[in-house]
């Protein structure tokens, strides 16, 4: 389910991605934790959202929450709240209201990642990178990806150099020692799969990946 929110004016708390809140979507009520995003082409139906990391404080800035739940039908209302908005007990804590998008599981979340390396010998167009990997095999991997510069040269692998993660680059310009090589990467990120958000007596901690949450063994316990 995706959940287009906007920030109170009145709070000020910082909210990262996949920390515990409360949804009060029409008359469910659930603990969830939600990653935020971004849509990159508002207005139009994108089917791509861009990640981020904190629920941005502008009041005017649109986000995305998605996050593993019950279907809950557009355009149905939703208020958001943490740990701390519900311990201190005042309405005005809300952190960010919205409402509900149409559920659309093929939406993709991605992540960018940005890999930076630096010239080593340099020559005209030609410049020989080091730091940006560390094994020919990774060279050798990501040589179809473009190269980026600070200074806003474009360009491309050409061959690695040695054993050591070094490689030959060639850009559609002249590049400097000062100079800044980057590499965007992008990867699909997904929500957190909580319990509690489909059994409301779950424990509020996630268990150890080496444990399982048995329900039998919950009623077992009860019953002593």
């Amino acid at each position: 389910m995706q959940f287009k929110i906007k920030r109170t004016i009145e709070n000020k708390e910082i909210v990262p991605s996949k920390q515990l809140m409360e949804f009060h979507a029409g008359f469910r009520r659930f603990h969830c934790k939600p990653i935020f995003s971004a849509e990159t082409n508002p207005g139009a139906s994108s089917e791509k959202l861009k990640y981020h990391r904190f629920l941005h404080k502008q009041t005017d800035a649109q986000a995305i929450a998605t996050i593993y739940s019950p279907i809950v039908f557009a355009p149905c209302k939703v208020l958001c709240f943490t740990e701390k908005s519900l311990k201190s007990g005042d309405c005005s804590t809300i952190v960010a209201t919205g409402i509900a998008m149409a559920p659309n599981p093929m939406k993709c979340i991605l992540k960018r990642i940005m890999l930076t390396g630096y010239p080593l010998r340099c020559h005209k167009k030609k410049a020989t990178i080091r730091y940006m990997f560390f094994n020919p095999t990774d060279i050798k991997y990501f040589k179809p990806v473009e190269l980026q510069t600070r200074a806003g040269l474009r360009g491309r692998i050409k061959a690695a150099l040695g054993t050591h993660g070094l490689m030959k680059c060639v850009f559609n310009d002249f590049i400097k020692h000062s100079d800044v090589v980057c590499m965007p990467l992008y990867r699909r990120v997904f929500p957190v799969w909580y319990p509690r958000t489909w059994d409301p007596k779950a424990p509020l901690e996630l268990p150890d990946k080496n444990q399982t949450y048995d329900k039998e063994e919950e009623k077992d316990t009860m019953a002593d």
